[in-house]
């Protein structure tokens, strides 16, 4: 480790009780910024314990980098030591998963599928003119979850080589799919999977992809139609309507991200179904402590959780509710009748003294 090679990746071994494992995984390059040559260096741990994920060593400039590496480093390999000393399992199982990381790595270069220089993890093979297979692969301490898929690799001037640079974001990924892999069978599948989709798409143009993936959001949305469409919902866009008997309109609304492509879902209720605004009571369906989702690589009995959570405990009590009831409702979640004047459950709340 005292020769440092700039755009390449370098293992450290740590020995511990004669045993040589790769505690670091260190990648090293540089850039210019403002006319400034600056160096990066970034420690990577792949099997994510969150003991190990504290170290980390962002970006320094190469007068830190001379100066300072074999010190920073040995007080890092220092505290892993220590950690690995004292919890024997945790030190078999980083063993274990760094090796079988390394594995898949030197497989997918063997099918000549590039590394993101600077991204760990991070793969991608040019397949047409501006379409790429790209696969990522994260190690998620227990078992390995790998995305992947086709990209576009059309770019903006002054971007050509972002994309060798960094490959794509799981969630950026035009085309994608997932898998899980935590044993030998779940190995042996997910290699059949990935040859699979690979070889259907793998001549596959730019434009031709997006046409793809366009179709395959479409059917999504005609899941939530499916759903919603027999309670007599009606869909304009991606908003799905519902008349109350009340005149108000009850909204469920898959909004595109405007950073991804991935959705939130809304749950509204509006003045009326020809005046959406402004917003008599509005909420986001959650999952898991988070609010957005990415409709490709969500399992289908998840989309399913989803919307039998948001039929139970939004949709159907707005819909059974009768006016009164929907008044004392949206009162104690979020309704701002002071704010809209002309709302029935307003002048309803004024009546019965609320």
């Amino acid at each position: 480790m005292n020769q440092v090679k700039i755009g390449d990746w370098l293992c450290k071994p740590l020995s511990i009780d004669n045993k040589c494992i790769y505690s670091q995984v260190i990648d090293i390059f540089s850039y210019e910024e403002n006319g400034e040559k600056i160096t990066v260096l970034k420690d990577a741990f792949f099997t994510k314990i969150e003991l190990i994920e504290r170290f980390d060593i962002s970006f320094v400039t190469q007068e830190m980098l001379e100066k300072d590496f074999t010190k920073v480093s040995a007080e890092i390999s220092a505290e892993i030591e220590n950690y690995f000393k004292s919890t024997p399992k945790a030190l078999e199982k980083f063993n274990r998963l760094t090796a079988k990381y390394f594995e898949y790595v030197n497989l997918l270069e063997q099918a000549d599928i590039s590394r993101a220089t600077r991204e760990h993890g991070n793969f991608y093979k040019q397949t047409t003119k501006k379409a790429a297979f790209v696969l990522n692969l994260h190690d998620k301490g227990d078992y390995f979850y790998i995305v992947y898929g086709f990209a576009s690799t059309a770019c903006m001037k002054g971007e050509e080589e972002h994309f060798s640079l960094y490959g794509k974001d799981d969630k950026y990924i035009n085309l994608r799919f997932c898998t899980k892999i935590a044993n030998e069978e779940d190995e042996a599948a997910a290699k059949a999977q990935i040859e699979k989709v690979f070889a259907i798409y793998r001549d596959v143009e730019k434009d031709d992809l997006l046409a793809i993936v366009k179709e395959k959001q479409k059917a999504f949305l005609n899941k939530i139609t499916s759903v919603l469409k027999p309670l007599g919902f009606k869909k304009k866009a991606t908003k799905w309507i519902y008349e109350l008997s009340s005149g108000h309109a009850l909204v469920f609304y898959a909004q595109k991200s405007a950073f991804s492509d991935q959705y939130y879902f809304n749950i509204s209720v509006y003045p009326t179904k020809d005046n959406l605004f402004p917003e008599c009571y509005g909420t986001r369906i959650r999952k898991n402590d988070t609010d957005i989702f990415d409709w490709q690589l969500m399992p289908e009995q998840e989309f399913e959780e989803i919307m039998q959570n948001a039929l139970e405990t939004e949709i159907m009590p707005i819909i059974n509710a009768t006016e009164e009831e929907l008044c004392h409702m949206l009162k104690d979640k979020f309704c701002i009748k002071h704010f809209c004047t002309s709302c029935r459950f307003g002048k309803l709340a004024v009546n019965t003294g609320e």
